[in-house]
Order: C-alpha cells, then structure tokens, then sequence
C-alpha cells in the first residue's frame, strides 16, 4: 500500500466566521463533519496525528453543551446550529473568501446566470415580488416593489447601493457575511442592477 505525505491528502480551507463565536477558535474536518472547538496552535500535530491519520476523536477539543452538558462531536448535532436555519452565512464555513472558485463550486454566480440569460428585467422583479422578499430594516419593505418603483422611477442615471454595516450595537451580521462570503453580496447586486437598470453600484466600506 502506497504512503502519500500529509499535505496530498489533506486541504487546510481558512474561512469566514462560522458565527459560533463562543467557540473559536474552530475548524470542521470534512467529511466526517467533526467539530473541534477553542483550537490553540499546539493542537495542531495531535489533530494531524490523531484523528486525520488515525480516525481517532480528540475529546477534550469537543464542545460541551452548558444546559445538558451533552458532548458533541459533530457540527451539526450542536444545540447552536440545529435550531438554525442558515441562508445568508450559510456557506461561510465551506469557502476561502479570497478564491471565487470556492464560490463557483458552491453554485455561486448560477443565479446571476440564470437571470442574464432567461429572464427580463420585469421577470426579475416579479420572482422577487413573490419570494416576499424584505429588507432588514425596521420597516421590512418589499423588495420587489422597491426594484419595481426604481425601475419605473424618472430619469437615466440609476445606482445600486449596498451599505453593509450595521447600526445596532453589537450587531455583527453584515459584518461575518462580508468578510466571509462577500461574493453573495455581489452577486445581489448585480441581479439588481439588471432588475432596475442600471450598471453602477457602490458599495459603502463598513466602519467595523
């Protein structure tokens, strides 16, 4: 049986936020989906040792749940995530943010395909229409009838604006998803863009 080197078997990924805060530092080892939690450097050689090499769960690296004090070896059994249902930062744990061919694989860009190549503008802003689609904010406008007012509005030179950054304090949502998985945010854009029309958007740096 032929001995291949660590580094041909295994792939570090380095990610966004997986929004466990309490438990970073973290990492996920896929496939098996075993969740280390409050990683330190010196833990490293034991994680490559132990379980990517021999199989073998490293216990005290687990999470322990505070309320039942259940130990947790997988990501998705964690009280934390499965009263969650992730959309929005939902891909930040698979994807390095710097390589758009992470997003690519995740299906990334498929929607802005989609609409570019099968549908019109107004086809668009009707999907949006019935997906009751809302913004974040206080009031949670519909934003299909915000693409639609804008499309129909007055005069030639349109933007889409995108503010990622959060009033609230302690908010850090818009955040985790820019840093994580900022290609989302593009891809939106775009798709509005096309929907109101237009081909400028600015996008406002956070302050965080």
């Amino acid at each position: 049986r032929k001995s291949y080197p660590i580094e041909e078997k295994v792939a570090l990924k380095i990610t966004g936020c997986h929004g466990f805060c309490e438990a970073e530092l973290n990492i996920i080892i896929h496939p098996e989906n075993i969740f280390y939690q409050k990683v330190q450097p010196k833990d490293a050689q034991e994680i490559l040792t132990k379980t990517i090499e021999q199989g073998e769960i490293i216990e005290r690296l687990l999470y322990i749940d505070p309320q039942n004090k259940k130990t947790y070896p997988k990501e998705k059994e964690i009280p934390f995530y499965t009263k969650q249902k992730r959309i929005v930062l939902g891909d930040n744990a698979l994807l390095d943010p710097t390589d758009i061919t992470d997003y690519f694989a995740l299906g990334g860009y498929s929607a802005l395909g989609k609409v570019l190549s099968t549908m019109s503008s107004e086809q668009v802003i009707e999907s949006v229409k019935k997906s009751a689609l809302r913004g974040r904010g206080g009031a949670g406008f519909p934003t299909g009838n915000k693409w639609q007012f804008t499309r129909q509005a007055q005069g030639e030179i349109k933007y889409v604006s995108c503010n990622p950054d959060e009033g609230a304090p302690g908010a850090y949502m818009d955040h985790s998803l820019m840093e994580g998985n900022h290609h989302r945010v593009l891809e939106g854009m775009i798709i509005g863009a096309y929907a109101i029309g237009t081909r400028e958007g600015y996008l406002r740096p956070g302050s965080n």
